[in-house]
This record gives C-alpha cells, structure tokens and sequence, in this order.
C-alpha cells in the first residue's frame, strides 16, 4: 500500500470514528434528558398523589396548577418530534419548556401538601402551647403539665413527615383524642374552680367566654405571671 493510500485510508478511519464518537455523544444525551424527564415525572405523580389522598381525607391544599397546561402543551409536541427524530430530547430548549416547569410544579404541590396537612395536625391539638410553657413554671403542676405537653408534642410531631395513606390520619386523630383528654382531665386540684374552667376553655380552639375572666381568674394569673399569655378576639 503506497503512502497516499496509506492516508486516505487513515482520513476514512479517522472520519468513522468521529462520526460514531458524534453518534455515541447524541445517544449518551438522549439517554441523559430522558433519565431526567423521568426523574422529574415521578417526582410529579408523587406529589399529585399526595395531593388526592390529603384532599380525599377533607382537606384543603391550594397549589398553583396553572403551568400544567403549558407543560403537557410541550411535553406532547416534543414527543412528536422524538417520534420521528430522537435528537429532538437534545434541543435547546427541550429542558427549560418541559424538565424545568415539571420541577417547578412538583415542587409547588409538595410544598402546598406539607403546608395543608401541617395546619391539619396543628389545628387537631389543643391550642395550648403559651400556656403550658407558663403552667409547667408552678411547681404544684409541673409533673401533669408534662404529662400533658408530652401528647401534645408527639402529635405535632406528625406535622413534619407527610402521610402515605390513611394510617397517619387515624394516628393523627387517635393522638388529638389523647391529647385533648390529657388536657381536659388536668389535675389542678390545687387552682381555684374558676381558673380551672377558664384555663380549660381557653385552651378549647373556640377559646374561652369573656365572661369567665372574672376577678378570681385575673388574680391568680397575675400572681403567676400568666396575664400576658392571653388575648381577645371577636368570634
């Protein structure tokens, strides 16, 4: 083989492989966007799944959907377009029209289920949170305060993990039925009648009648330093 053909045939090896090396890079960026769109997807259907069972159980998640539209828009006029030319996955704006606003709207939905079922949980427990760090401070109270503010944190505590399916509702309920007895079977033997049904009430999510802060109450929460736990509003 002489030298010139010796170099022709090295420029059609060396363009081979380049093209294959080209085609290889196109395959491993395919593969890349579409590990990625899956990734964001299942992301989506969690959360959107998320979203059915809080909702189904009664409550109320306000996420913005409106991008979906826009989404599923894209996601279907890519899809033609891979149908016919897989390098379509490695255009430009393949990942800021469809990748990007999935993230976006996954993360919406999460963030709108954590915050639905956090307002769930705390709205089970009795709102006595001020005033059992106040209550604890008389030493007379301090073992059945704990006893109290024991339950009330393992059901907030809930509040920080979101629910796979009903199980965490039942648990939820069964330890806001606890935690309510706990508060309401209180022992303050040792407080006025009249401060015990004012203190009770108060920690009902109603609140307590006006009416029962009368001079008996206001004076043995003054004596505890406990006025300034209180407040009023209008029903």
């Amino acid at each position: 083989m002489t030298l010139l053909q010796r170099s022709s045939a090295f420029v059609q090896a060396t363009t081979e492989l380049s093209a294959l090396r080209k085609a290889a890079h196109q395959v491993q960026a395919i593969d890349t966007r579409a590990n990625q769109l899956e990734k964001e997807l299942a992301k989506l259907q969690l959360a959107l799944g998320r979203r059915r069972l809080l909702i189904s159980q009664g409550l109320t998640v306000t996420a913005d959907l409106s991008s979906a539209g826009g989404v599923a828009h894209y996601l279907k006029t890519f899809k033609d377009a891979i149908a016919t030319d897989p390098t379509a996955a490695t255009a430009a704006d393949f990942a800021p029209k469809t990748i990007a606003p999935i993230g976006l709207l996954s993360s919406g939905v999460e963030l709108a289920c954590k915050q639905a079922w956090e307002d769930n949980v705390r709205s089970l427990a009795p709102q006595v949170g001020d005033l059992l760090q106040h209550l604890i401070q008389v030493s007379a109270l301090r073992g059945r305060v704990e006893f109290v503010r024991k339950r009330r944190d393992d059901l907030l505590a809930l509040a920080n993990t979101l629910p796979i399916g009903t199980v965490e509702f039942d648990r939820a309920k069964q330890l806001a039925a606890d935690c309510s007895a706990a508060w309401q079977s209180l022992d303050l033997g040792s407080v006025p009648a009249e401060v015990t049904r004012f203190l009770r009430d108060a920690g009902r999510p109603q609140g307590a009648d006006l009416e029962r802060l009368d001079k008996t109450v206001k004076d043995w929460l003054g004596a505890h330093g406990l006025l300034a736990s209180f407040g009023v509003r209008a029903r």
